[in-house]
């Protein structure tokens, strides 16, 4: 079975469902699923497979590839690299030998069961009407056994731990502040650390849920451990608020006051002006700057666009892996977004845009509405874009 349909947000939080989820610990308090079977995320990514996208790398820049110890400095790149510049995994496996975690970034882009699930934690966060302001980020931590990456701290994102192997302990302490959106840039002494909250053991097959804002550390146990963080950025309230008083003119007047009553008093007629202003079309504009954003996955992209001649109206088509349809209407068009692209048409022919929002898998014939060519032509864009592919007879 593929991929994708082992591997879901869902399922990263069992056993308990979605909504509940939501409702009780997202943003509100950590979480840690109950154990699976041990190898229940080793699909995701493996020893080896970790070997293969160090050697895949053509530079050492931070971006890609750390080597690190809790308090200890972050080592320079050039002191695993090779006098091309390239990762030099002999130096690497010293280092790991001596306690020092590797940490790599983009791990959507180098694995492709990773890519697949950020994918689908996109598409749930979307569906649930969460706007994201980046892509769904992806690290992998590999630690030897009783090794520590990064000293406590707190991030200005939603963070899922995935345990892949081994066993990480982990220290989980309240907020200093509610919701930051800047990042953390010093350590905070133990001293100045929030209170304990918790102390977890996630054992390989579970998965941790980290609010943004509370403060974290974790370390490897008797074994090496090497777990993927999902990083889940979203944007607030205040991003809303933000972009609706730049998008009126008397917000972006000087400002200009001589003592407080008349402050408070020019502050609230401003707040009262901006009462008429409709939010819906700014939060879906943001919706659209993202996925607009977002690129296919892979998944034989180059076989389709050769086999466009052939589609007709009893050729068999389904979703592709990733792709996932956002549809808003703006003035008397309704306009369908997905990753790769999109489309837009009059609301005469909404009938389709429902019918590509719904259906998974379909026969070109089954579009409604539309003229036979029409039909065929707007699967053949379809197919193009990366939002369906062939399926074979």
């Amino acid at each position: 079975m593929p991929l994708e349909e082992t591997v879901r947000f869902e399922d990263l939080i069992k056993p308990i469902k979605l909504d509940y989820f939501l409702d009780q610990y997202w943003e509100k308090q950590p979480f840690c699923g109950s154990r699976g079977r041990k190898d229940t995320f080793t699909p995701l990514i493996s020893l080896s497979g970790v070997e293969r996208i160090i050697s895949s790398l053509t530079s050492t820049d931070p971006d890609w590839i750390q080597v690190r110890k809790a308090g200890a400095p972050v080592l320079s790149p050039e002191t695993y690299s090779t006098k091309r510049g390239f990762p030099d995994l002999a130096k690497i496996f010293d280092f790991f030998r001596t306690g020092y975690s590797i940490t790599l970034s983009k791990l959507h882009k180098q694995c492709p069961p990773i890519g697949a699930l950020c994918r689908n934690v996109e598409a749930t966060m979307t569906q649930l009407g969460f706007v994201l302001s980046d892509r769904v980020g992806s690290h992998l931590y590999l630690t030897p056994n009783g090794s520590q990456a990064v000293l406590p701290h707190y991030d200005n994102l939603n963070v899922i731990a995935i345990q892949v192997e081994g066993v990480k302990n982990w220290r989980l302490y309240d907020m200093l502040e509610p919701f930051p959106v800047e990042r953390q840039e010093s350590v905070t002494p133990n001293e100045d650390l929030p209170s304990l909250l918790c102390e977890k053991k996630v054992e390989a097959g579970q998965v941790l849920y980290i609010p943004r804002g509370f403060y974290h550390e974790a370390s490897a146990g008797a074994e090496y451990s090497m777990h993927v963080t999902l990083d889940i950025y979203t944007r607030t309230w205040a991003d809303l608020v933000s972009k609706i008083a730049f998008g009126a003119p008397q917000m972006r007047r000087s400002l200009q006051f001589s003592d407080a009553s008349r402050l408070n008093g020019q502050f609230t007629t401003l707040l009262q002006s901006l009462n008429s202003f409709d939010p819906h079309p700014i939060a879906d504009r943001l919706v659209e700057n993202l996925i607009g954003g977002f690129d296919p996955l892979p998944a034989s992209g180059f076989d389709q666009i050769h086999r466009l001649t052939s589609v007709s109206l009893l050729s068999k088509v389904r979703r592709r892996t990733g792709a996932f349809p956002y549809l808003f209407s703006r003035g008397d068009q309704l306009h369908l977004l997905f990753p790769g692209g999109g489309f837009r048409g009059p609301t005469q022919i909404e009938a389709v845009f429902r019918f590509l929002c719904e259906a998974t898998c379909f026969c070109v014939q089954e579009l409604p509405v539309l003229a036979d060519d029409s039909k065929i032509y707007i699967v053949t864009e379809l197919i193009r874009d990366g939002f369906l592919s062939i399926v074979d007879p």
